[in-house]
């Protein structure tokens, strides 16, 4: 992509404009976990003409995005450019996405994880239940379905290759999960996966009832 669709000019002015727009849109006396600062700004892009794209969609079909390590990001670069032209903090609190994602897995009927790639977001998503089940309260032991498209192998001994037997041994999935793995291009996979379900569960998907998440002093989790 880089040096492909985009230039570096277009990099500096997006970081720029996302660093001006969290300055004059948040309240700089109040933290932030990421998933409230990803929904305002994908309320900010909705509101731009032709602006489409993850976030966007995210916010108006009400699914929350969290980022845990958005400090190793264009984020990162443009609020950390932007407290240094202001002088003044930007406070993102990640340990909030952390208890606010176990709550999530406690009150779900059932959970479900699909990893693409690797890193810090695999270990993130996994990591949910674990917390859940640290915390004082009844959480269900594990993910009961998981699908992983990876194109990293187990015996490195990485987190980006690693089995679903290693999640069972920590508690991220459930001993009796269902499971697919997939050792591949996610970039490949992934188009062909999303394709597929289109064509041939549609119907299903629209009997299903969907989760809603809410976030008014605390997480609900609601089927409609």
């Amino acid at each position: 992509m880089y040096d492909t669709f985009a230039d570096e000019e277009e990099f500096r002015d997006l970081d720029r404009y996302f660093g001006e727009w969290a300055f004059s849109s948040l309240d700089l006396d109040r933290s932030y976990n990421t998933r409230e600062l990803l929904h305002l700004w994908g309320k900010h892009l909705s509101g731009i003409k032709k602006s489409d794209g993850i976030v966007t969609s995210a916010y108006e079909h009400d699914v929350p995005i969290y980022c845990p390590s958005i400090a190793d990001s264009s984020y990162g670069i443009a609020l950390a450019c932007a407290v240094d032209r202001h002088r003044k903090d930007v406070r993102l609190d990640v340990i909030g996405d952390v208890l606010e994602t176990a709550d999530i897995f406690h009150r779900s009927k059932n959970s479900g994880v699909i990893y693409l790639g690797g890193g810090v977001p695999k270990n993130f998503i996994q990591q949910t239940a674990v917390t859940a089940d640290i915390l004082p309260d009844d959480a269900p032991t594990g993910h009961k379905y998981a699908m992983q498209i990876t194109a990293d192998a187990p015996h490195w001994g990485g987190l980006s290759g690693c089995t679903f037997s290693e999640a069972e041994s920590w508690g991220k999935i459930n001993e009796k999960a269902n499971t697919a793995t997939v050792y591949g291009d996610v970039t490949l996979c992934l188009p062909f996966l999303a394709t597929g379900l289109a064509q041939d569960a549609m119907e299903l998907a629209i009997k299903r009832k969907k989760p809603r998440i809410t976030f008014d002093g605390e997480v609900e989790v609601t089927y409609s």
